[in-house]
This record gives C-alpha cells, structure tokens and sequence, in this order.
C-alpha cells in the first residue's frame, strides 16, 4: 500500500472509526488514541492489506476499531484525561535532578498557587494522564517504561503527554488573563 493510498483510506474511515470508538468509550481523547492505533495498525501492515475489496477493507478497519476499543475499556485504570508549562517543567526540574521520587515532585508543583490549581485540576480530571505527564516530562522517564506501567503503548503515552501539554498550556493562558 502506497503512501497517497494509505491517505485516502485514512480519509475515508477516519471519522467513523472515531465515531464508534467514541460511542464505545464515552470519551473523545480515548476515541482518539483508538482511532490512531488502529490507522498505525493498518500502515504497518503496508502490502499485506488487502485494498481490493472496498467491504473487507471497511469491515477490518470498523472490526479492529471496535475490538480496541472494547480492550481499552475493560482497563481497569482506565480514567479521563489532560496538562503543561515551562514554568511548570522548570520547577520540577530542579526536583528531578535531585533524584526525587514522583511523589515528591508532585508535592512541589502543587504547592505553587496559580500552577499547582492547574495540576490539581488535572489530577481531578483525568489522575492517569497527570501520573503520565508528571513521570514522562517532570521526571524524565521514557516513554516505554511508562508505557508498561501503565499497561498501554509507548505511542499512546507520547499521545497523552502532547494533549496534556496543550490542555495545560491553555488553562494557563486562561488563568493568567484572569
């Protein structure tokens, strides 16, 4: 399967392998992760997928789409979802150097007023994706060793680190116009 094939299918399937993913999970980052592992899926496949038949085609990318979502569902640690800041990573810095636990850098960053109300906002919402974001950008753990932590892929955390950053960048946008 070429690049400019892969595309089209990508084009064409893309939301409505969202959409039952997000029917599944209730969740529109979750539905997100699932979407994109399933397309990952399909591109590593390359000439062993068979693009011949338009049904078969569709019926594996709806089939595959369902059946990783439903594994991602029965995840017993499974949560909700986002957070960052240079600010932030600054302070935590200092903490990760000094060989400190998670814990403890936690503790540092939601000791900061303005800073840590977002932290604790994010580990109210989603402690999963906090857990993820504070090990992999706050003490420097890769992505992999998180990955089996967590029990998911290490393309997953990276995934979850990139929507966390940006959740935590705008809420600190936002509280800082307030």
């Amino acid at each position: 399967m070429k690049n400019t094939e892969f595309g089209a299918i990508y084009a064409r399937y893309r939301a409505r392998s969202k959409r039952l993913a997000r029917a599944i999970l209730k969740n529109e980052d979750e539905a997100e992760d699932v979407c994109h592992d399933v397309f990952v899926k399909l591109y590593k496949m390359g000439e062993e997928f068979d693009t011949s038949s338009e049904k078969k085609m569709e019926s594996w990318i709806l089939t595959t789409t369902e059946r990783t979502a439903l594994d991602y569902y029965k995840k017993g640690y499974r949560k909700h979802e986002y957070a960052d800041s240079d600010e932030i990573e600054r302070a935590a810095e200092v903490l990760a150097q000094s060989r400190s636990t998670v814990d403890e850098v936690i503790e540092v960053i939601e000791a900061h007023d303005s800073v840590g109300a977002i932290f604790r906002e994010l580990r109210r919402r989603n402690e999963r994706n906090y857990e993820i974001y504070v090990r992999v950008k706050l003490c420097h753990m890769p992505p992999e060793t998180v990955a089996r932590q967590f029990h998911t892929t290490s393309n997953n955390v990276n995934n979850i680190v990139m929507r966390t950053k940006r959740w935590l960048m705008k809420e600190y946008d936002r509280n800082s116009d307030l």
